[in-house]
């Protein structure tokens, strides 16, 4: 028994054309070591294998394409993607021939082995901070391989939503995961006093007397583009402008014009995943609120990582077609406050491991 690639020829595809691929494992993993024998069907076929490979459509990450006689390391999933570093294999593969290959992992070094003896050539370092999925592929359309014996262990980032009852003051609100995820936990349960609309509080629900409040890091700060910082406080009497927040439900909003935002009126700013919500798998493609760029990061995919444990900002409300770094939705069942654009919640942490 085997995994075989069976994409023949290239098909009407909604996302680019990409390599045929499958992700295996969790989106957040950081440290990896990625282990499997693979076999190629006839001369033109080559075998495709990755880590640290982030978002479902336009995966980045370190993906490996062997075949032949050499190996190329591919800094996405692209069909007309170039290699950045390219080397010879310790010995060619012939077709019809088991062979096994090994990538590590380990913060930003990255390691390649072929059947136990390390492969020759310039490995670029990964990344700080990026993280994925692990990936099994082929390196185009038409090429057969088949994979046996596959065996990953990995670290990942952990930011689960804490299940103490009650929180410090003072504690920031993060992005944590969903309970689909993990589970529904005390600290990603919230109450909105005027879900429907209108002007109100945050309360944690496990303890009510904790609010969701934002003001200036600082007296006077007027910097369109810097963060407030979001945290959990004691609840003042209500309409405090710190701790007013109006959910604004946009049940109709077509794709990258999303506007189901949470507003702090008083300050004209929205609750915001925060500078890491833009970057895609930690390779530093950013594209901050103000800066123009809408190439990169104004939609990014379910599966969009190196943000969990990141704290919660209130930045500048855009407008129609907001970053989706905005875009949030209020379970009132579960008290859930999901980012849709990377289906994150917010929520308070104990810990963030890595």
């Amino acid at each position: 028994m085997a995994l075989r690639s069976v994409t023949p020829a290239l098909p009407i595809g909604w996302g680019g054309d990409v390599r045929p691929h499958t992700l295996i494992g969790h989106r957040d993993t950081v440290n990896t070591s990625l282990t499997v024998d693979f076999l190629l069907e006839d001369v033109s076929s080559t075998a495709l294998v990755g880590v640290r490979a982030a978002k479902l459509i336009s995966t980045h990450g370190a993906l490996l394409q062997i075949g032949n006689s050499s190996w190329a390391l591919f800094p996405d999933i692209s069909l007309r993607g170039r290699p950045t570093a390219t080397g010879p294999l310790p010995a060619p593969i012939h077709p019809g021939e088991w062979h096994t290959v090994r990538m590590d992992a380990n913060g930003s070094a990255l390691s390649i082995w072929l059947d136990g003896v390390a492969v020759s050539g310039t490995i670029p370092p990964l990344s700080p901070g990026s993280a994925g999925h692990a990936l099994l592929g082929c390196g185009g359309f038409g090429e057969f391989v088949q994979f046996d014996n596959f065996a990953l262990a990995s670290q990942f980032t952990a930011c689960p939503a804490a299940d103490t009852l009650n929180p410090n003051p003072h504690q920031p609100l993060q992005i944590v995961q969903c309970a689909s995820e993990v589970g529904l936990h005390a600290g990603s349960g919230f109450l909105l006093s005027a879900p429907t609309g209108g002007p109100g509080s945050i309360s944690l629900k496990s303890d009510p007397t904790l609010c969701f409040t934002t003001t200036a890091p600082s007296p006077g700060l007027d910097d369109k583009d810097a963060g407030w910082p979001v945290t959990l406080e004691t609840c003042a009497p209500p309409g405090s402008p710190s701790q007013t927040w109006q959910w604004v439900f946009d049940a109709v909003c077509p794709q990258n014009k999303r506007n189901s935002k949470i507003i702090n009126p008083s300050s004209g700013r929205c609750l915001d995943m925060g500078p890491s919500f833009y970057t895609l798998g930690g390779l530093g493609l950013t594209n901050p609120p103000g800066s123009g760029n809408t190439t990169l990061g104004d939609f990014p995919n379910e599966g969009a990582s190196g943000i969990i444990g990141a704290s919660m900002l209130a930045l500048p409300c855009p407008g129609e077609g907001q970053s989706s770094s905005q875009n949030f939705f209020y379970d009132s069942n579960s008290g859930e406050i999901m980012n849709q654009g990377s289906v994150t919640c917010v929520g308070v942490c104990t810990a963030v491991n890595r």
